[in-house]
């Protein structure tokens, strides 16, 4: 897979298991990167994603890049941690930071993730100023061996797998519907041309927020965030989604 990547945004995915291994998505997620890697269809992976089995336990990064160097070979001279992230809004928002930290921002940039979750990283992207090409991690594993369909179509059919589906009908509904939703985490950008550009976005312009970037970006963490409700059609619009 000839993609030539200078770096690949890898989203890992939560929660962590209680005996600290990555859970069986994020397995798959690093599967597929450690393919990309091992093809040279990508420079380096930036893997994404906190601590989302607790405090006491290792970041979904830390647990990625640990079965990347141990079970697939990729070097760890290749990879990036971004430790922070809680959701999929703050795996856009750090990258975005340690992106323009390293200077790293004009790279070509792909977001490796699970099918269904592209809507949301897309719409997500374009908030924080990231262009880049969505690459499924489903189809990266697919090409690896038949067995890999299979499992793959085995997990389709999990509880996870539907908890899964249906919070990313509620992660869209909630961007679209809701700014409180995904306005506080923006206030977490660091790049001041990122803040000038989320200035113009059409629904934040209307909000009558301070011009001066640091009071923007202190007014939009101040504001109490929202959550969009669960609606009982969630699981299955996600699901149609997915297959879709």
């Amino acid at each position: 897979m000839a993609l030539g990547f200078g770096t690949l945004v890898v989203f890992g995915y939560g929660p962590v298991e209680p005996d600290g291994r990555p859970n069986v998505y994020a397995r798959r997620a690093a599967l597929a990167a450690g393919t990309l890697s091992g093809q040279g269809a990508t420079k380096r992976l930036l893997i994404t994603g906190g601590r989302t089995g607790g405090d006491d336990l290792p970041s979904e990064a830390v647990l990625l890049a640990g079965y990347l160097t141990r079970r697939l070979g990729v070097s760890s001279e290749r990879l990036v941690l971004e430790e922070g992230a809680r959701d999929t809004i703050d795996n856009l928002v750090f990258s975005a930071n340690l992106l323009d930290a390293e200077g790293r921002a004009d790279d070509r940039l792909g977001f490796l993730a699970l099918r269904l979750h592209g809507p949301r990283i897309g719409y997500l992207a374009d908030l924080v100023g990231l262009t880049g090409t969505f690459v499924a991690l489903e189809g990266v594993i697919a090409e690896r061996a038949e067995r890999h369909c299979r499992f793959l179509e085995d997990l389709s059919r999990t509880p996870l797998y539907g908890d899964l589906a249906a919070s990313q009908v509620r992660a869209l509904r909630g961007l679209a519907q809701l700014p409180d939703f995904w306005l506080p985490p923006l206030g977490g950008l660091k790049s001041p041309e990122r803040l000038r550009r989320l200035q113009k976005h059409p629904t934040v312009s209307k909000l009558g927020l301070p011009e001066d970037l640091t009071m923007f970006r202190q007014a939009l963490r101040n504001r109490p965030r929202r959550y969009p409700e669960p609606h009982p059609d969630d699981m299955q619009r996600g699901l149609e989604a997915a297959r879709g």
